[in-house]
């Protein structure tokens, strides 16, 4: 059984016809056909159930598909490892990022690592949380690095559970309340309580629309929550136009850029998130990554030699 073999299956399983697949491989349909007649006949079993217009597999190719995929990914995976040790960590990394994170990677750690490894080219995805797992499970995106309440393990919200995937565990934070100083209803005060904000209009982020409603139910409040939208970032404009207190993280946006906002730090454990970083367990991950996760946090040992 060749490699070469399992691609063709693979393909004349996803396109269902044999014309279809030949065509997607640019080759004559009679070639392809006797490759999957000598895979059948070398593994003793039928793959493809015959006779309708559809090619449907058959339970033994079903179990083939899933172990081809496995086989060619960890083939690709290898090639690939054995580049990265031979262009001397050269390349491309891709991170994803939320957005309210992306100005705490610059300076660090982004430019230390384009320092330390010049020849490495970086594709940086921004977007709010569910988007970077997304890009994590497609493959679009080695890290992932979002913020998620600091209790979190199931994320209900991101059709994900954190145990699907490895875990590097950044700094907590505070969620905060942003207003603007013409209508700042907590005059000479730096930090609130969640019972403070019950009669404010409210804006948030829908990442944590979850985690703000179930922490005013916690209080016996319901959140007047005027706009939920899809990024902190963009909940910030709303304050500054003066219409309703932004629930964010103090890391959302650089604060010399807003002068007419002020901030005050909500005091509620269950408020608090922190930073993680994310990559999956079941792929391989590149020296390159492996590198920049070493320097996130050298105690992880994931320097490759």
């Amino acid at each position: 059984m060749e490699l070469k073999q399992l691609e063709y299956f693979l393909v004349i399983a996803e396109e269902q016809q044999l014309t279809a697949a030949a065509k997607r491989l640019f080759m004559s349909q009679p070639p392809l056909s006797y490759q999957l007649k000598n895979l059948e006949e070398e593994l003793g079993t039928e793959l493809f159930e015959r006779g309708g217009r559809k090619m449907k597999l058959t339970p033994a190719g079903e179990i083939l598909k899933q172990r081809a995929t496995q086989i060619l990914e960890l083939s690709k995976n290898t090639l690939r490892e054995m580049e990265d040790y031979g262009n001397g960590f050269g390349g491309l990394l891709s991170i994803g990022a939320v957005s309210s994170l992306v100005h705490t990677l610059f300076p660090e750690p982004l430019v230390r690592f384009q320092n330390e490894y010049p020849n490495v080219r970086l594709s940086f995805l921004e977007g709010n949380a569910a988007d970077m797992v997304s890009a994590l499970i497609d493959g679009k995106v080695e890290i992932a690095i979002i913020r998620v309440p600091i209790n979190s393990t199931k994320l209900e919200h991101l059709a994900c559970d954190l145990y699907n995937f490895e875990q590097l565990f950044g700094m907590e934070e505070n969620m905060v309340a942003i207003v603007h100083k013409d209508d700042d209803p907590f005059p000479g005060v730096d930090e609130i309580a969640v019972e403070q904000l019950k009669d404010h209009p409210l804006i948030i982020s829908s990442r944590f629309y979850g985690l703000i409603t179930s922490t005013f139910y916690a209080h016996g409040l319901e959140a007047n929550i005027r706009c939920v939208c899809d990024g902190s970032r963009n909940s910030v404009l709303w304050a500054e136009n003066r219409l309703g207190i932004t629930m964010a993280n103090s890391a959302v946006m650089h604060w010399e850029h807003h002068p007419s906002l002020a901030l005050k730090v909500i005091r509620e454990p269950l408020l608090q998130t922190r930073q993680v970083t994310l990559w999956r367990k079941d792929k391989y991950i590149s020296s390159l990554a492996r590198n920049f996760l070493h320097m996130l946090d050298p105690q992880k040992g994931l320097r490759s030699p």
